[in-house]
């Protein structure tokens, strides 16, 4: 995989944030289909939401909040990597999901795409053997 320069500033990208027509279809989608334990928050006097964070390694929070009518996100593309792409397709597939693209050799790795409730797409990549970063 190619190097990058890091930002000249520090920056990282820590939260994503998707605000979807219905909360709950959107998380029986990212949970079932995709494999996010999202979880209510837990404070309280937050908004009502669904959300994840990755801890290990670098953090990174996800979450899905309602949106008013019109104010949903769009046309977002996300990708997430997964251990087994042939066992992630299945079970993305046994849920219902919406393929946007069949399981596919890439020189990043085994992908494929699915549309979220809302329309987003939803990449899957399984990293090629030996890419060093598994």
């Amino acid at each position: 995989m190619a190097n990058y320069e890091p930002s000249t500033l520090g920056a990282r990208l820590v939260f994503v944030a998707l605000r979807v027509r219905d909360l709950e279809v959107s998380a029986r989608f990212y949970r079932d289909a995709i494999g996010i334990r999202l979880r209510d928050p837990g404070g309280f006097d937050e908004e009502m939401h669904r959300e994840y964070s990755w801890t290990d390694g670098e953090y990174l929070h996800f979450a899905l909040f309602p949106a008013m009518p019109g104010e949903e996100t769009r046309r977002v593309e996300l990708a997430f990597y997964v251990d087994d792409l042939d066992v992630a397709h299945a079970k993305a597939t046994a849920a219902g999901a919406d393929v946007a693209s069949m399981p596919r050799e890439e020189p990043w790795g085994r992908t494929a795409g699915y549309r979220d409730p809302d329309g987003n797409v939803v990449g899957l990549t399984q990293r090629p053997e030996g890419d060093g970063t598994s």
